[in-house]
C-alpha cells in the first residue's frame, strides 16, 4: 500500500480529494486489538485489512469470532479512532429478506427489553447489502477479557457460591420477565444466551424471538439442544411459548446449580441444591414440568429469588355479618393474622339451609362487589342444585359454581380444579402474582356420607388451604366432618335463628342479627359499571371474563331500564361482539340479528345503531363461512350508509372494506379488486396513507391482487403495507412480520428481485 500523502508541516496526512460517503469515514489504519484477540481458547481472531466485509456502516471489522453462527458472522469492531470495540452481527452470506428479518427481529427485542437486561442496542441498518446490527460489546470489567457464558463461568470458576448463583438467577428471571411483559419469547436459550459481565447479567440472542405471539419463521436457524427444549416443542409444528422459555430457563439454572451440563432434567428428579433456598429449588424443580400450565411465570421465578421485592398480597376488606344487641355492625374480617383478621378459613353452622345459603350469599356478594375480579376468585359447590341459578353463580368474579350431591363427575371434576389452584399456588412467590382464592362449601357433611370421591376432594382442599391467598369458608347442617376436622377453621358462624353468634379463639363469642343477603354493600355494581367494565375486559383479551359481565349489564338493564332501552341493547350488542371474539358465532348470530330487530322497530332501519348491528350480523355469517349471505347483508347495509351517511364517512369506507374481503370469499376476484382499490384510494384522500384503516384496505387490496395473480403488484402493495405498519406499529409486530412474509413469498412468485418492502410504485393504485 503506498504511503499516506503528508501536509506541508509532515504533521498529518492529507485527507483525499474525492468526498468521502458519510456511511464510510476514515477509520485508523492500525486498530489497537484487545489482548484477547488471536488467543488460542478464545474464539476471537484478527483479520487481515483485505478480508471482506472490511466495514459495516461506521464501523470498521477488526476481529472475528469463530465458529460464529451459520451463516451469520459475528465480529468486533471499532469507529474512527475510538479504542471502545462493538460486537456486530454481519449476515453477508443470507438473503436479504432472512437477513433482514433476522437482524429487525433482534433490533426490536434489544429496543423493548432494554440494556438493564440485554446487551445495549447501538445501530442497525437494513438499508443496503444484507444490513448490520452493532451492540455493545460485554466484558469483565475487572480483566477486559469478553463476558463469561454461564456455561464457561462454571467452567473456569467452578461452582457457584451461594449468593452468587442466587444474584445470577435472579437476574436471568428479571431479563425474562421484562421480555415476557413486552410480549417476547426467546425460543432458543442455550448457556450461551446468558452473559456474565462482572456483577451484571445480560440476555442475548434474540434473532429469532417470537414477537407479539407471532413465531419467527427463521427460528430452524437457532437449534436448541433437547436439554433445553420444552418437550411440547419437540417435533411439534407449534412455536414457542412463554412456558417452554421457562423449561429453559430451569434447565440453564440447574445445571448451573448443580454442574450437570448436557442434562435433561425432571422435575420429579431434581439433583440436590447445597445453599439453594427450598422456593427457589421448588420453582426450578416446577420449571421443568413436563406440563406447560404447571410452571411458572418468570415474574413468580424472579419472586423466589428476590422475596424481599415479591408484591404483597392485599387484604380483602371487612364485611358486614349484622348487628349487635346495641345496634353495632358486626364485620367479618377472613384475613389471616398478618392482616389482622380472624380467617384465613371459616365455618358456618346450624340453621335450616335457606339460612346458611342466605348467609354465605350476604358474605360472599359483599366481598366481591367490594373487589376487581382481579383480585378475588371464588369457587363454590354444594349438595343440592340450588347454587347453579343461586347469584354467586352471576359474579364475575366465580371461576367455578356447581351442585355435586349425587354427581360423582363434578366432584372429580372440583379436585382436580383445585389441585390446579395448588399447584398454581404452591410457593409464596406463585400465589403473589395471583387473585386471592375463596372456596365455598355448602352441606358438606351431606356429601360426606354418600359420595365415595369426596375424601379425595376433602384431602384437596385441606392441602390447598394451606397456600397463601387462599380462603375457605364451609356451611353444613349439624355434626362434624371429615372435611371440619382435616381444616381446623379458625372461626365460627353458629346460626341459632333469629340470631347468630361469631366466635374466634378465645375472644368472647358476639351474638348479632344477621343482615339479609340483599341488605345492600358499601359500593354496589350498577349496570352502568358492569358494561364498562365488560367493555374493558374484552378490550384486554380476558373474553370468558367479559362475557358474564356483560351478561350480568344486560340482565341488569333489561331489569332496571327495559329490553328496549338503547343502553340495554348496547350491551346485548357488545356481549355479542365477545361471543364472536370466543369463536361462538352461530350465537354471536343470533344476537345480532335480535339487536338488529328491536332497533329496527325503536330506531328505525336507516338508523346508525340498526346499521351496525346488521353489519355485524353480516360479520358472523362470513365467519360462519355463509359467504353469499354476508355479501348480499353487507351490500344492503352499504347502500344505506352511502344514503344516510355519505360515501366518505368512516362508517361507509369501513362498510365497502367488507363488501371487497366478502367478494373475495366468493371468488369474485375482479369485482373484489375494484372495491377494495375504491377503499383504499377515499380511505387515503380522507383519513391518510400511514392510518390503521388505510393500511387494512392496502393490505386488502394486496391479498386481492395476489388471488388474481398480480404477484408484483402484491409485493409491492405487501412491502407497502410493511413499511406503513413499521412506522405505526414497530418492525416487530406480529402484524408487520406477517405483511413482510407475504411480500416475500409475492416476490418469490413474481420472479422478480429481493427487494425490500418500500413504498408502492407510484403510490396510488
Amino acid at each position: 500500500m503506498p504511503a499516506a500523502p503528508k501536509a506541508a508541516d509532515g504533521s498529518s496526512p492529507v485527507p483525499p480529494a474525492s468526498p468521502v460517503p458519510p456511511a464510510s469515514p476514515v477509520l485508523p489504519i492500525s486498530p489497537v486489538l484487545p489482548s484477547f484477540v488471536d488467543r488460542p481458547g478464545t474464539g476471537w481472531v484478527s483479520r487481515p485489512p483485505s478480508e471482506e466485509p472490511r466495514s459495516a456502516g461506521p464501523y470498521r471489522l477488526v476481529a472475528r469470532r469463530v465458529p460464529g453462527r451459520p451463516r451469520i458472522g459475528v465480529f468486533l469492531g471499532t469507529a474512527g479512532n475510538h479504542a471502545s470495540h462493538v460486537l456486530l452481527r454481519v449476515p453477508g452470506s443470507l438473503d436479504r429478506d432472512t437477513a433482514v428479518g433476522l437482524l429487525t427481529t433482534e433490533a426490536e427485542a434489544l429496543i423493548r427489553i432494554g440494556a438493564a437486561h440485554a446487551p445495549r442496542l447501538l445501530g442497525v441498518s437494513t438499508r443496503s447489502g444484507t444490513g448490520w446490527l452493532a451492540t455493545e460489546f460485554l466484558t469483565d470489567p475487572a480483566t477486559g477479557e469478553p463476558a463469561d457464558t454461564l456455561r464457561t463461568r462454571h467452567a473456569r470458576h467452578g461452582s457457584f457460591s451461594r449468593e452468587r448463583f442466587l444474584s445470577v438467577g435472579r437476574q436471568f428471571a428479571a431479563a425474562m420477565a421484562k421480555a415476557h411483559a413486552e410480549d417476547l419469547v426467546h425460543g432458543t436459550l442455550l448457556p450461551g444466551s446468558v452473559l456474565i459481565a462482572g456483577d451484571d447479567v445480560r440476555v442475548a440472542g434474540w434473532t429469532t424471538a417470537s414477537v407479539d405471539g407471532e413465531s419467527s419463521p427463521l427460528r430452524g436457524m437457532s437449534l436448541q439442544p433437547v436439554e433445553y427444549e420444552a418437550p411440547e416443542l419437540t417435533g411439534s409444528p407449534e412455536g414457542p411459548t412463554r412456558a417452554s422459555d421457562m423449561y429453559a430457563v430451569g434447565s440453564l439454572l440447574l445445571a448451573a446449580a448443580s454442574g450437570r451440563w448436557g442434562t435433561a432434567f425432571s422435575s420429579t428428579a431434581v439433583p440436590p441444591l447445597p445453599g439453594v433456598p427450598a422456593e427457589v429449588s421448588a420453582l426450578l424443580a416446577d420449571c421443568v414440568a413436563r406440563d406447560p400450565a404447571a410452571r411458572p411465570s418468570a415474574d413468580e421465578l424472579l419472586w423466589a429469588f428476590d422475596p424481599a421485592n415479591r408484591p404483597a398480597l392485599p387484604a380483602l376488606p371487612a364485611v358486614t355479618l349484622g348487628e349487635d344487641d346495641g345496634g353495632r355492625s358486626v364485620r367479618l374480617d377472613v384475613n389471616g393474622p398478618e392482616h389482622g383478621g380472624i380467617g384465613p378459613h371459616g365455618l358456618v353452622r346450624g340453621g335450616s339451609d335457606a339460612e346458611r345459603r342466605a348467609l354465605l350469599t350476604g358474605v360472599v356478594r359483599r366481598l366481591a362487589e367490594s373487589c376487581s375480579p382481579d383480585d378475588l376468585t371464588v369457587v363454590c359447590a354444594g349438595h343440592d342444585a340450588a347454587l347453579p341459578g343461586s347469584p354467586l353463580a352471576a359474579l364475575p368474579h366465580t371461576g367455578w359454581c356447581d351442585s355435586v350431591g349425587g354427581r360423582p363427575a363434578r366432584l372429580r371434576e372440583l379436585t382436580a380444579l383445585l389441585l390446579r389452584e395448588r399447584r398454581r399456588r404452591g410457593t409464596a412467590a406463585r400465589a403473589a402474582g395471583l387473585p386471592r382464592l375463596l372456596v365455598v362449601l355448602d352441606d358438606f357433611d351431606r356429601i360426606a356420607g354418600s359420595e365415595e370421591p369426596f375424601f379425595a376432594l376433602a384431602e384437596e382442599v385441606r392441602a390447598v388451604s394451606a397456600c397463601a391467598g387462599v380462603h375457605v369458608l364451609m356451611a353444613q347442617h349439624t355434626g362434624r366432618s371429615p372435611l371440619v376436622d382435616l381444616l381446623d377453621p379458625s372461626y365460627t358462624i353458629e346460626l341459632t335463628p333469629p340470631r347468630a353468634r361469631l366466635r374466634h379463639g378465645e375472644v368472647p363469642a358476639v351474638d348479632f342479627s344477621p343482615v339479609r343477603a340483599d341488605g345492600g354493600p358499601a359500593r354496589g355494581w350498577d349496570h352502568g359499571e358492569r358494561h364498562a367494565h365488560g367493555v374493558a375486559l374484552l378490550r384486554e383479551g380476558r373474553a370468558e371474563l367479559a362475557l358474564r359481565m356483560l351478561g350480568d349489564a344486560v340482565t341488569a338493564r333489561e331489569r332496571a331500564l327495559g329490553p328496549e332501552h338503547g343502553a340495554t341493547l348496547a350491551s346485548r350488542h357488545e356481549h355479542a361482539r365477545t361471543l364472536l371474539a370466543l369463536g361462538r358465532h352461530a350465537e354471536a348470530l343470533d344476537a345480532y340479528r335480535h339487536v338488529a330487530r328491536v332497533r329496527a322497530r325503536v330506531l328505525g332501519s336507516d338508523h346508525t345503531d340498526t346499521l351496525d348491528a346488521r353489519q355485524q350480523a353480516a360479520c358472523a355469517l362470513g365467519r360462519l363461512g355463509r359467504h353469499s349471505e354476508a355479501l348480499t347483508l353487507y351490500l344492503e347495509v352499504l347502500s344505506r350508509r352511502e344514503r344516510v351517511q355519505g360515501t366518505t364517512h368512516e362508517d361507509t369506507m369501513r362498510c365497502r372494506h367488507d363488501v371487497a374481503s366478502a367478494l373475495r370469499s366468493t371468488g369474485r376476484l375482479t369485482e373484489a379488486y375494484k372495491v377494495a382499490r375504491e377503499t383504499y384510494r377515499a380511505r387515503t384522500e380522507v383519513l391518510g396513507e400511514l392510518h390503521a384503516d388505510t393500511l387494512v384496505s392496502l393490505y386488502e387490496l394486496a391479498h386481492t391482487a395476489a388471488g388474481t395473480e398480480r404477484w408484483e403488484e402484491a409485493a409491492a402493495r405487501y412491502g407497502a403495507v410493511a413499511a406503513g405498519w413499521t412506522r405505526t406499529l414497530g418492525a416487530g409486530h406480529a402484524d408487520t412480520v406477517a405483511a413482510g412474509r407475504n411480500a416475500a413469498a409475492a416476490r418469490r412468485r413474481a420472479g422478480g428481485p429481493r427487494t425490500p418492502p418500500g413504498p408502492t410504485p407510484g403510490s396510488r393504485p
